[in-house]
């Protein structure tokens, strides 16, 4: 079975964020993640521990998004299916 969350904050409509209010999130945040028109992404890097988050267009500006910590997920826009061990292969976390 597949640890996975889903976040049903995501149902919700998307909201625009100025950027000051991107500046006051991203100082206080323990993950970074990146502003792109009124919008805040989650980047890669500065993980200790595998984990990706797939978000998904349920409707018009209605997105789920789910978080996989092991096992496989599936893409369903590329067509693919992925493990954690196939994005992390090469990557080391520290101790």
């Amino acid at each position: 079975m597949h640890n996975q969350k889903v976040n049903a904050l995501a149902y919700r409509e998307r909201r625009r964020f100025t950027h000051a209010e991107y500046l006051t999130l991203e100082e206080r945040a323990d993950a970074k993640s990146e502003f792109y028109q009124g919008e805040i992404y989650a980047v890669s890097g500065g993980q200790d521990m595998k984990k990706i988050e797939v978000h998904s267009q349920q409707r018009p500006g209605q997105w789920l998004s789910t978080q996989f910590t092991e096992g496989e997920f599936e893409l369903v826009s590329l067509g693919t299916r992925l493990t954690l061990d196939d994005i992390y292969r090469d990557v080391h976390f520290q101790e």
